[in-house]
């Protein structure tokens, strides 16, 4: 194989993608998120070869272009360097560049989070308001297959549902813009190789390799030990399994939908919306407990799930535990009440359950 192909290949793979997954309609910009490293300096040089190609277009078959966003989020001492790698790279290709600053350690100190969760959110702000200056329609950033693998393991490792053995989404909503990540499907080894046939430098991020991160203790330690013991291909195995679930957990979702259009009850709040897929649709007031409680167990925790969905509640504080509480006061009548977090309730009187906000107090039940 020869470099011309090596190099080649990522950026077919990342255009099947794009096409596949209609990752820029009705884009006129995409705004690239590079940190300096090799995964993001290898999707920004795609999406830079891909913008001058007729077959992968944006809004109405028209052109797009890129930008890039480089965030220094104040922990390294080697920050510095990669906001001067990104801009004289950026000042190279002739690509406008945006570079923020940020003190993530004293936001998270401020918060009470962990530096991984303050940075990760500090970034998708930055980038937010960065494809919002830059005119961007949606957000790219280099997420790849491998990337995928360690988030499935890490996700059934530490606990989680359905939904989360989904793994990484190829898309996502960001505020007013999309987060897509084009390269998603591809594998980190077709990363470097395309990188080493482009003759392309990065910037190596020397906390990558400290294993105190979780993400890297499973990256370096735990993944190779099951490779060697378990199965050479665990990140394949890995993979199929979050494509299996983000099929099943897709089915749920359809029926948990068509479960609460049948249970909501008619004239007593907002009614159900015809749903398109993409965005929640206003949640109802007033729902049949003896509906709900009649459909499947899985059906009906679904069903919960996109209630609150529905009514703007963190997917991270719908734990098993919440869900359990509330599916407890659909099928059994003596449970009135269910306290939920962020001070919401889901309160029943006779058939009636209703999702109670915090300034809502019980007034809905009288």
């Amino acid at each position: 194989m020869t470099k011309e192909t090596e190099s080649c290949d990522l950026i077919e793979r990342v255009a099947v993608t794009i096409r596949r997954w209609r990752l820029l309609r009705e884009v006129r910009c995409v705004l690239v998120g590079v940190s300096g490293g090799a995964d993001s300096v290898a999707l920004l040089a795609v999406l830079r070869e891909l913008a001058r190609r007729s077959d992968v277009v944006g809004q109405s078959g028209g052109a797009w272009r890129v930008a890039v966003a480089h965030l220094n989020h104040g922990i390294r001492p080697e920050a510095a360097g990669d906001a001067r790698f990104v801009r004289e790279l950026c000042e190279s290709w002739r690509v406008e560049c945006v570079v923020g600053d940020a003190d993530v350690p004293t936001e998270a100190a401020r918060t009470g989070e962990s530096i991984e969760s303050a940075a990760r959110r500090v970034r998708y702000e930055f980038l937010t308001g960065a494809a919002e200056r830059v005119g961007a329609q949606a957000v790219a950033v280099a997420h790849h297959a491998d990337d995928n693998a360690e988030t499935v393991l890490h996700r059934a490792l530490r606990g989680t549902g359905l939904a989360g053995l989904a793994g990484i989404p190829v898309e996502r909503a960001l505020g007013p813009v999309r987060l897509i990540r084009p390269m998603l499907h591809c594998r980190r080894a077709e990363i470097e190789r395309f990188l080493a046939a482009a003759g392309l430098s990065w910037r190596e991020d020397e906390t990558n390799r400290h294993l105190d991160h979780r993400r890297n203790f499973l990256r370096h330690e735990l993944l190779p030990r099951i490779r060697e013991r378990v199965n050479p291909r665990a990140s394949d195995a890995l993979l199929r399994l979050a494509e299996q679930a983000q099929t099943a957990s897709e089915f749920l979702r359809t029926e948990a939908q068509r479960v609460l259009d049948e249970a909501a009850v008619r004239g007593a709040g907002v009614p159900p919306a015809t749903h398109a897929g993409k965005m929640p649709a206003p949640w109802p007031e007033a729902l049949s407990a003896s509906v709900l409680a009649t459909a499947h167990p899985a059906v009906r925790s679904e069903a919960i799930r996109l209630l609150f969905e529905h009514a703007g509640l963190p997917a991270r504080d719908l734990d098993a535990a919440t869900v359990a509480r509330a599916c407890e006061l659909l099928c059994d009548p003596a449970v009135n009440a269910v306290n939920l977090p962020r001070n919401w309730r889901l309160r029943r009187r006779r058939d009636v359950v209703r999702l109670v906000p915090p300034e809502g107090g019980d007034a809905g039940m009288r």
